[in-house]
């Protein structure tokens, strides 16, 4: 009896960490051409999640790079107007504003310094 509770314990164990550590994959923010189910996965303001893999905005389409492309987090007003009205409500208004942040990862756009950033976290 007590090696069959030891058993289920030990699975139980197994089952619990082996949960955690894919929850740590997911949460952990990607770089430029890591798996990502969805943009706010990838860790740069100029990673866009595409084919599920992160990569450069400006090397997908450099239209798409204009779009989120800014020089000061006013340039980004636009951009938050179409977000917040894709977000559910209780999405959007957790969400901060967008900054305009330089991309660590991907190059800017000619006359652009960086490209608009969403936190969605409270």
């Amino acid at each position: 009896m007590q090696t069959c509770r030891k058993m289920r314990l030990r699975r139980l164990a197994l089952v619990m960490t082996s949960c955690l550590s894919c929850l740590l994959i997911i949460v952990t923010a990607k770089n430029k051409g890591e798996f990502c189910f969805a943009t706010m996965d990838c860790s740069d303001a100029g990673l866009f999640c595409t084919g599920a893999t992160c990569q450069c905005m400006v090397d997908i389409d450099p239209e798409h790079g204009k779009f989120w492309g800014c020089n000061t987090s006013v340039d980004c007003d636009g951009a938050n107007a179409i977000v917040q009205q894709a977000l559910p409500a209780e999405v959007a208004n957790k969400s901060e504003p967008p900054l305009c942040t330089i991309s660590q990862q991907c190059t800017a756009l000619p006359g652009y310094s960086g490209y608009c950033y969403f936190s969605l976290l409270p």
